[in-house]
């Protein structure tokens, strides 16, 4: 009996041993392994970040990427002459519109920039202004609603803001019209051309 007391003694200490050793094994592990597994992991995730960015590099130099992108810059050129006029040209198109006025035979016609609406920046949009016009003429209705479509088709975009029409009281057929119009323009500071 004494022989199975040691032994049991014994299995229990080495028991114990065995769980103390696993418990400093597994808590080693987490306190050294494992933040060493995650610094590996995101080590991994960066090195795959890297070589897409690689990737997408090496496609960018290519001269067919090179060129798609050339004629995606030129189609936004395209457009964005569509919406905006040069300095230089903010003057032509107030001619042109006083040639478009011309052309249906609008009577009367003054032409008067708006400066308190002007503004040759735009905020939030550092190369972007706009101009304001305000037009008064007479006319009668199939003439104005021309005028209207002249405008409202004309490159670059013209914007008629508002309008009001009264009738004269000489004629009615004939009508007193003034018409807010605004155009944008680009400010003194671009360089895209």
């Amino acid at each position: 009996m004494h022989l199975h007391g040691k032994s049991r003694t014994y299995t229990v200490g080495l028991l114990v041993y065995g769980v103390v050793s696993f418990a400093l094994l597994a808590g080693g592990y987490f306190l050294t392994m494992h933040p060493q597994k995650q610094k590996l992991d995101a080590l991994k995730m960066q090195l795959s970040e890297t070589n897409e960015r690689l990737s997408e590099i090496r496609q960018a130099r290519s001269p067919q990427t090179m060129q798609r992108l050339q004629d995606r810059l030129e189609g936004i050129r395209d457009r964005l002459s569509d919406f905006v006029v040069s300095l230089d040209s903010a003057a032509t198109l107030n001619f042109q519109i006083g040639q478009l006025a011309n052309e249906l035979e609008l009577q009367n016609l003054t032409s008067e920039r708006k400066e308190g609406l002007s503004q040759n920046v735009l905020d939030g949009c550092k190369h972007l202004g706009e101009v304001w016009l305000e037009l008064d003429f007479e006319t009668n209705f199939p003439q104005f609603a021309d005028f209207i479509n002249l405008l409202e088709r004309n490159r670059p975009i013209v914007f008629v803001e508002k309008f009001k029409i009264e009738h004269k009281a000489q004629n009615p057929k004939i009508k007193d019209v003034q018409l807010t119009l605004c155009f944008f323009i680009e400010s003194k500071e671009v360089a895209i051309k």
